[in-house]
């Protein structure tokens, strides 16, 4: 991507619906692997390790704006060539998925937010310190 480049994991046979799992933040891609069995027999799973936190990405320009995060997502979806995406986001991951979403809806199949950050409500001053 323009902001680095996007460590991404495949699970599963290649062709099949794709499923994009988003980790919380200062987490890897490596929190879903519970998830990840049940859902390589229908989709293809796919894991990234975001820029900015632990991982195997490497960030190379800052991302300071929402829509910048979001079309480093895109960016990846682009070069996967993946359409009709089943994008889910944990947490901070639900917050860059949203974000994602309004930035490119047309991509998306679905969008799923499990518990996510600073997305429907702010987060409070205290969380930040």
């Amino acid at each position: 991507t323009e902001f680095g480049e996007v460590r991404v994991y495949q699970h599963g046979p290649a062709g099949g619906p794709p499923v994009v799992l988003i980790h919380g933040f200062y987490l890897t891609s490596a929190m879903w692997w519970e998830q990840i069995r049940g859902l390589t027999s229908g989709f293809t799973v796919y894991t990234l390790d975001m820029l900015g936190q632990p991982g195997a990405s490497t960030q190379t320009k800052a991302m300071t704006k929402p829509a910048q995060c979001a079309r480093s997502i895109d960016a990846v979806l682009q070069h996967l060539d993946l359409r009709d995406v089943h994008l889910v986001g944990h947490s901070y991951g639900g917050w860059l998925a949203t974000h994602t979403a309004a930035l490119v809806p047309s991509r998306l199949s679905t969008l799923t937010l499990l518990d996510p950050a600073h997305t429907v409500a702010r987060l409070s001053p205290r969380f930040w310190r």
